[in-house]
């Protein structure tokens, strides 16, 4: 029996070094798009099609995670450099534990963290369409903390959102300028009156989504702003809107 078990553990730690890189690749790729939500979530993620997602990670793939798709993985999950290359516990516990400002979150509430850190984008976002041009929609610059318990509640994952301060006066008295809007960029199917952060011609925008007469608006809080016409190839939904804090009280007394 004894031989058994140590013959049994060699030939299974032989098998966990065999795995190549590009095996390991697959294997975190595939745990990253299971907390995605599924192959669909994780090529909206990293700007794939589902084609390609699955010749990649599918059940019978047929090509192999280069480098410059690595990056772009690790870059779209917030992970660091290498992380697709290295073979990590359970993925669940490794995602939790690998969220920037973040602990594990356990039964003792005294252990698990009250606030979470999620991503701010760099550029003000304009809820106002003036025109001007902008690239660093998915880029990092800071953190903001939102709470815990918000996130459970809701069943949100702090690697699906950011966070952008919002410019302009169109989206008044639901947010005035300066205040930040939480968008969920797993959440990007069109729903009729909802609130989202949209890409309008190259700018970033906050509107509220209408559909009228088999066509999508952009619609504003203030009646002073005229609705525009959200069509495909110029409208495209970054994220649904989910929280906002207030951080202009000035407007609001």
């Amino acid at each position: 029996m004894f031989i058994f078990l140590v013959v049994y553990l060699f030939v299974k730690l032989e098998d966990h070094h065999a795995m190549t890189r590009e095996e390991i690749r697959r294997e975190n790729a595939r745990s990253l798009a299971d907390l995605a939500g599924g192959q669909v979530e994780f090529g909206r993620a990293v700007n794939m099609v589902p084609s390609q997602v699955s010749q990649l990670i599918g059940k019978s793939p047929v090509k192999n995670i280069g480098n410059s798709i690595a990056k772009r993985i690790e870059q779209a999950f917030n992970k660091p450099d290498g992380w697709l290359d290295v073979q990590h516990r359970d993925p669940e516990e490794a995602e939790i534990s690998d969220l920037s400002g973040a602990r594990l979150v356990t039964d003792d509430d005294d252990l698990a963290p009250v606030m979470v850190a999620i991503r701010m984008l760099p550029d003000q976002l304009r809820a106002g369409i003036t025109g001007f041009e902008t690239d660093y929609l998915f880029e990092d610059c800071g953190q903001l903390h939102v709470p815990r318990q918000w996130l459970e509640e809701n069943d949100l994952t702090p690697d699906m959102l950011r966070a952008v301060r919002v410019k302009g006066e169109s989206m008044k008295p639901l947010l005035y300028e300066d205040d930040i809007a939480v968008i969920n960029i797993r959440n990007t199917s069109r729903v009729n009156g909802g609130v989202f952060a949209l890409n309008f011609n190259g700018e970033p925008v906050v509107k509220r989504l209408e559909y009228d007469r088999r066509e999508w608006y952009l619609s504003s809080v203030n009646p002073a702003f005229k609705r525009e016409p959200c069509r495909a190839g110029e409208c495209n939904v970054v994220g649904r809107v989910v929280r906002f804090e207030p951080r202009n009280f000035k407007d609001r007394l």
